[in-house]
């Protein structure tokens, strides 16, 4: 599997990404980066130390390397993630929106991991 191939079974904008990274040897190179670096896991760890701070930091982080690479999907789950978690303690309950966020990033990884 190609990065190309890569954007089609996420269902993502691989034109959008290669204006901005301009080769596809770069978009290779950074989504291999993404996927052998990223975790999120983490964050369970920060919320049950009431570390909220570190948790935005982690969640904040994931959100800016998917919105460079092009993975919208993950982008607007961090993202949502990351709004409740600025300013602290978040004021309603997270669950749901932790568990989106780590199923997507699994989802992207693992796809990822397919790449030649």
């Amino acid at each position: 599997m190609d990065a190309r191939e890569v954007f089609l079974e996420l269902g993502e904008d691989y034109e959008e990404v290669l204006g901005r990274l301009v080769t596809d040897e770069r978009i290779t190179k950074y989504l291999k980066k993404f996927a052998d670096g990223g975790s999120i896991a983490d964050i369970h760890g920060f919320l049950a130390d009431e570390n909220y701070e570190e948790a935005f930091r982690l969640v904040h982080t994931a959100k800016g390397m998917a919105m460079n690479m092009g993975l919208s999907k993950l982008t607007a789950v961090t993202s949502d993630l990351c709004e409740e978690l600025r300013g602290g303690k978040p004021n309603k309950p997270i669950d749901d929106m932790i568990k989106a966020v780590e199923e997507e990033f699994e989802k992207t990884k693992a796809v990822i991991g397919q790449m030649d």
